[in-house]
């Protein structure tokens, strides 16, 4: 374990639920769930750095009326910096 590893330890599952819901400011109950599992996703320019995969509400109060893709947040294990917000191209 190097230096900046042990001044700045990864980000924990806890604090990037806490994130993302900052970001995005829905009821706590909306969000699925958090993974660290991003291969399988079919994103462009997909962060190449460790990071926190969030499943969230589109907050647009459509989500049971329409056909259409996830949404997910990306946030950074290192810093605590949202990488990504949008869809997670997975409909149909």
């Amino acid at each position: 374990m190097n230096i900046l590893h042990r001044l700045f330890p990864p980000l924990g599952k806890r604090r990037a639920m806490r994130i993302a819901m900052r970001h995005c400011q829905p009821e706590l109950e909306s969000f699925k769930h958090c993974s660290a599992s991003i291969d399988q996703l079919n994103i462009y320019c997909k962060p190449t750095e460790p990071c926190w995969l969030i499943y969230a509400p589109w907050l647009d109060g459509r989500d049971r009326e329409v056909l259409r893709s996830s949404r997910i947040i990306m946030v950074s294990k290192s810093s605590g910096e949202v990488l990504y917000d949008g869809s997670a191209n997975d409909e149909g």
